[in-house]
């Protein structure tokens, strides 16, 4: 599976628009998301095939 060594965080990221707020929900919801055991499910869906997936 296709993953990126230098994935930002969503805090991290840098909008064109501004940045994001640390208190908004979604931001705070992302904080707590076990992101790991996500990425370990999603992977397990897919095949190696030859074509990357995508990260969660």
């Amino acid at each position: 599976m296709y993953k990126r060594a230098n994935q930002l965080k969503l805090e991290d990221f840098v909008f064109p628009y501004g940045e994001l707020d640390a208190d908004n929900e979604w931001v705070r919801m992302a904080q707590h998301m076990p992101w790991d055991a996500i990425e370990e499910k999603y992977a397990a869906l897919f095949v190696d095939n030859g074509h990357p997936t995508h990260p969660v």
